[in-house]
């Protein structure tokens, strides 16, 4: 119910009665008025408001396109954990700070940390101090129809390293040389960004977590935090995530990032705010297209161009869409360009790229072994590592994954719990069939609700 859809209603509501008007006195029945006869700006006018509604439905939905959603919320809190960090990639960060938020009863004794993914802040759901919502908000409350119920647990979420909601990141100043670090921030992994984790909650003087749960990078973070610090989890949820990022999943974020780099506006990293814009949104609409399924995208959008007579290829389609899908993609990838550094999504997509639960062995492998994926040898000291990895999780682990999730397939997950189960570990897993893909874990709350409770 915004004044855009409203002013579309009441033009619609205006060219409707005029068509009436118009076809009063004629033979025609309504059930033989169709498509064709209709006034072509009522078309115009109706697809503009569908167009409308379907992008509020994705807003209202998942909370991670608008501009509130993306600003810090006024209960935020920034502690110092790390006065030099030692990257897995052999780099140093100093100053460390996370940006973190306390939801929930506060009073509780059981705490539980939810990591997010890529896109989101540490706003995960509506506290007394900010009543927003937040990008959690249907998965969280204080009733127990939710997945976590808000009056029994406290609740811990922090923004990720290199994300940029408020902790160090790309947009920060490095304090070796007094600027934005941009492109010169070090590299890191999932393993890095669960060490940080770990850093908050040494920080916090939080020593054992009733449950950590994340999806996607987040439950990436989950896992390493569950591996690397074993005596501090009881309980493990992860959704649409992987144990080991597959060849094709690179090979997608690959794509995004040449199309940020290649952007002349992107300046080898140093770009002015607001920039690279048609690289980050060309970056985000091929990720949006692997979050979501094409069963979605076939049942939600009309096919039908919006096309003019005349029209040729000089059109710029990335300013211009012509159908419902793209108008959709390019609205919400605008947004999201208007609220993310470029340079941080650089570097969550190839930390992402890295993950891999055995990393810890990694300075073990010859690079000759690392870099020849048929090498025999390779694969078994993979299997090997990968065993002793999951030998260390102690907790009790839920794992949701998604059959039409098109970034990390089901199999991922299969192989993760499979795996667990060999090893005498207690698992769940929980193949769920949701039309939302990947982003099932932000929008199917009906259906992860139940299972996280």
């Amino acid at each position: 119910n915004t004044p855009k859809m409203n002013r579309l209603r009441s033009r619609c509501i205006k060219q409707v009665k005029q068509l009436n008007i118009n076809l009063k006195g004629s033979n025609l029945k309504e059930e033989n008025i169709n498509y064709k006869i209709f006034d072509n700006e009522l078309v115009k006018t109706y697809r503009q408001l569908k167009n409308c509604w379907t992008n509020l439905y994705d807003e209202n939905t998942t909370r991670s396109y608008s501009m509130n959603y993306f600003s810090h919320a006024s209960n935020v809190k920034k502690a110092l954990i790390k006065n030099v960090y030692h990257t897995t990639l052999g780099n140093t960060i100093k100053n460390v700070e996370v940006a973190y938020e306390w939801a929930g009863n506060l009073k509780s004794d059981k705490v539980i940390l939810v990591i997010p993914s890529m896109s989101f802040n540490s706003h995960v759901c509506e506290t007394e101090e900010d009543p927003s919502p937040g990008w959690w908000s249907k998965f969280i409350g204080e009733n127990s129809q939710y997945g976590i119920d808000a009056s029994k647990y406290k609740i811990l979420c922090a923004s990720n390293l290199g994300s940029p909601f408020g902790s160090t990141s790309p947009v920060s100043i490095n304090p070796e040389t007094g600027k934005i670090y941009g492109p010169t921030f070090p590299q890191v992994t999932p393993r890095d960004l669960a060490a940080i984790q770990n850093g908050l909650l040494e920080h916090l003087g939080i020593h054992k977590l009733h449950a950590v749960i994340g999806g996607s990078l987040g439950g990436m973070i989950a896992q390493h935090l569950a591996a690397d610090y074993p005596e501090k989890v009881k309980k493990l949820v992860i959704m649409c995530t992987t144990p080991k990022t597959r060849p094709q999943t690179v090979a997608l974020r690959r794509i995004q990032r040449i199309a940020i780099r290649s952007d002349p506006k992107y300046n080898g990293g140093y770009y002015d705010k607001g920039e690279p814009k048609k690289g980050m949104v060309v970056a985000r609409e091929l990720g949006m297209r692997s979050y979501r399924s094409a069963d979605e995208f076939n049942q939600r959008f009309n096919w039908t161009p919006n096309i003019q007579k005349g029209y040729t290829l000089d059109v710029e389609d990335i300013v211009e869409p012509i159908f419902e899908v793209e108008s959709y993609l390019n609205y919400n990838a605008r947004n999201f360009q208007s609220v993310y550094d470029a340079n941080s999504y650089l570097l969550l997509s190839r930390c992402m790229d890295m993950m891999d639960i055995s990393q810890r062995y990694w300075k073990f492998l010859s690079s000759e072994d690392f870099n020849d994926q048929k090498n025999e040898q390779s694969e078994l000291h993979y299997r090997e590592y990968f065993k002793k990895s999951l030998e260390l999780i102690q907790a009790e682990c839920c794992i949701i994954s998604s059959k039409r999730d098109i970034l990390i397939p089901v199999s991922e997950s299969k192989h993760l719990a499979n795996s667990l189960k060999k090893l005498g570990k207690f698992v769940v897993h929980d193949e769920i069939d949701s039309i939302f893909g990947h982003d099932s874990f932000l929008l199917d709350y009906e259906v992860y609700n139940p299972l996280m409770r």
